[in-house]
């Protein structure tokens, strides 16, 4: 996953990672409805934003220790509006664009 051999991965890397076997088991994937499901899966409480806390346990669970700085980081790439919570139309967003610099290479 490590994709700039950093020794860390960051969400894009994970997000890569995902899209990527996603698309190779089921031909063309739709990138917003994969968002939508990463999504439902950091919202655990279902309140239709994540906070930081939600992000880091679900992140805990997939054996993933990433330090606060790192959340933050995650979180100001993500949260165009700067409400310190990601809205699901961010996150989708962030996906799309993900799937576009994707389409690039």
């Amino acid at each position: 996953m490590d994709a700039d051999g950093s020794g860390t991965v960051d969400f894009k890397e994970f997000a890569m990672v995902i899209l990527h076997q996603k698309n190779s088991k089921k031909g063309k994937v739709s990138y917003a409805e994969l968002a939508e499901k990463m999504f439902r899966i950091f919202d655990q409480d279902g309140s239709g934003v994540v906070q930081q806390d939600e992000i880091v346990q679900q992140i805990s669970k997939l054996g993933k220790n990433w330090d606060s700085a790192g959340i933050l980081y995650f979180l100001q790439q993500i949260d165009k509006d700067g409400s310190g919570e990601i809205e699901k139309h961010e996150f989708v967003d962030y996906i799309t664009k993900i799937e576009a610099e994707m389409s690039l290479t």
